[in-house]
């Protein structure tokens, strides 16, 4: 069975939260299935989630980026709504579809795709991510 994950995740992530992403990939993979990563293709979460998922050799990888130069300030919440229309559709087409939040601080565009998601009926999976020493905060 394909199953989709949707993962949305703050751009201030680095490396010591690492750990906390690939337990959490990790736990979605039980049972086995064939998996494919969706997300948002920021720096931080979205893309050290991608390179996690292709370690534990899930079959794809589909980056959902932005359009700032089309778009401006506007292109987060845009791509955020996309992610969820995808996911949508993949709901009505009966696959699997699993959401992963890891927020830090205020993390106001991946709360604002929390907040999407559960209000197009989605069950998100919210992890909040902790503000170490020396990590930009976004707030």
């Amino acid at each position: 069975m394909m199953r989709y994950v949707f993962v949305t995740g703050s751009r201030y992530a680095d490396l010591r939260v690492g750990h906390l992403l690939w337990e959490h990939l990790w736990e979605v993979e039980k049972p086995k299935h064939q998996h494919t990563i969706v997300h948002g293709d920021c720096e931080g979460v979205d893309r050290m989630a991608a390179r996690i998922a292709g370690v534990l050799g899930w079959v794809g990888n589909l980056p959902i980026p932005a359009q700032w130069y089309d778009f401006g300030p506007r292109a987060g919440p845009i791509r955020n709504g996309t992610l969820v229309a995808i996911a949508d559709h993949l709901r009505s087409e009966n696959y699997d579809v699993t959401w992963l939040a890891f927020p830090m601080g205020a993390s106001t565009g991946t709360r604002g795709c929390i907040e999407l998601a559960s209000d197009a009926g989605f069950e998100v999976s919210v992890h909040e991510l902790p503000n170490y020493p020396k990590m930009r905060d976004p707030t």
